[in-house]
């Protein structure tokens, strides 16, 4: 293509046989079909498409985990705006790990300082500790504890769903 400024009054007159021509020899030639025997082996089209599907399964596999990792980051945001609209039932929270716990009678239970009182009638002994957070029960059984806090509820919750 010519770099310089044509006007349009100079591309809308009529082209005398000089103009055209010019215009002819500053014209690429067309692209011709290639002949009939230099299109790829069999073999390399295979390759191609081979490395094709193993290109879309990388990313699926890539875009299966970024899903993931992009639900369980929008579950954690949900809930901790629903927390801090709310805080959580913690009562009903001990009574679940209670009956995790499979007739294995509970020592005590974990929660964070400002929660105790959420608990008085708790029927264990409610231990305070500042590691618990504020939205957390950690249930201890004679064989070890129960976790419940809002990390290990979340991921149970994920794991059902694959996203954890």
């Amino acid at each position: 293509m010519d770099e310089r400024f044509v006007p349009l009054r100079e591309w809308l007159r009529p082209a005398d046989r000089a103009s055209r021509d010019e215009l002819r020899e500053r014209e690429p030639e067309p692209a011709s079909c290639p002949a009939e025997d230099t299109f790829p082996e069999e073999d390399e089209r295979d390759d191609a498409l081979a490395e094709v599907r193993r290109f879309r399964a990388a990313l699926a596999d890539a875009l299966d985990a970024v899903l993931a990792d992009l639900l369980a980051a929008i579950a954690r945001d949900v809930l901790a705006r629903e927390l801090a609209l709310a805080p959580a039932d913690l009562a009903a929270i001990a009574a679940r790990a209670r009956e995790r716990c499979a007739g294995d009678d509970p020592l005590a239970l974990r929660v964070h300082p400002d929660a105790c009182a959420a608990l008085a009638n708790a029927e264990m002994r409610v231990v305070p500790d500042e590691r618990v957070g504020r939205d957390d029960v950690v249930l201890h059984v004679r064989c070890g504890t129960i976790d419940a806090t809002l990390e290990a509820r979340l991921d149970r919750v994920l794991a059902r769903f694959g996203a954890a």
